[in-house]
């Protein structure tokens, strides 16, 4: 979304066909929603793999004390379970090919054709 100057917060509203669409609307190509998905994830993995080069990996990957906290609603209180962070972190990385510090895996960058990087 970055690359398109696509507001992160229009997540929902802005999907993969979509944002194809309007890609090619506005550069005149004729670009699959799968090539857009594919290319939005080398941009992920790439960004990390540069970042990673830089000391950033899942100890980086961390929310403040304080969002673990209660918060008070109306009559109910919420929180942030902080196993279930963890977990999910877990399940992202796991998901974009990462290993378990948050790093892209040899294989996932050979898939995405960054294996030089």
């Amino acid at each position: 979304m970055d690359s398109l100057l696509l507001c992160k917060f229009g997540r929902y509203i802005y999907t993969f066909p979509v944002i194809t669409e309007i890609l090619n609307i506005v550069t005149g190509f004729n670009y699959s929603t799968q090539e857009v998905v594919e290319t939005s994830e080398r941009i992920v993995t790439l960004t990390r793999l540069i970042n990673s080069r830089m000391g950033v990996d899942s100890s980086s990957d961390k929310l403040p004390k304080r969002w673990f906290e209660p918060v008070r609603f109306g009559d109910k209180e919420y929180r942030l379970n902080r196993e279930e962070f963890e977990n999910a972190l877990k399940t992202y990385y796991s998901e974009r090919g990462w290993d378990e510090k948050g790093i892209p895996r040899q294989d996932t960058l050979k898939r995405l054709g960054l294996e030089e990087a």
